[in-house]
């Protein structure tokens, strides 16, 4: 089963457990650059591009590891509170379980995602 596997910006480690039992062949990584992120307090500058940079580089890391990751820039779109619709062509992962934020939590089924509702 494809698991989506989600890793913040404050998360940039290889020993996460998002990333512990990881099965490259069939589980995605995603990493969004959230505008909300670097508004929801006052940030430096400097701070939020240290910040994106290194996601950035911890992405291409692990996708040099054989790991697919999604990753999507903050500059390519509009969606509020992300940059644009991640996942295939029609922006869904379709993916049998989460895992990530905080805990690492295993999150469930996708229920109520976009994937899963025709009317979208």
């Amino acid at each position: 089963m494809k698991t989506l596997r989600i890793i913040l910006g404050d998360q940039l480690s290889q020993t996460i457990s998002a990333l512990q039992d990881i099965d490259p062949a069939h589980d995605v990584v995603l990493m969004m650059e959230v505008e909300d992120e670097t508004t929801y307090v006052r940030h430096h500058k400097q701070k939020i591009v240290l910040v994106i940079s290194a996601m950035r580089h911890f992405a291409e890391r692990i996708r040099a590891q054989g790991i697919t990751v999604d990753y999507v820039r903050l500059d390519e779109g509009s969606w509020p509170g992300a940059a644009a619709p991640a996942g295939g062509k029609d922006g869904c992962h379709r993916a049998g379980r989460m895992a990530g934020g905080r805990d690492g939590a295993k999150l469930g089924g996708a229920h109520g995602h976009p994937c899963r509702n025709p009317q979208r």
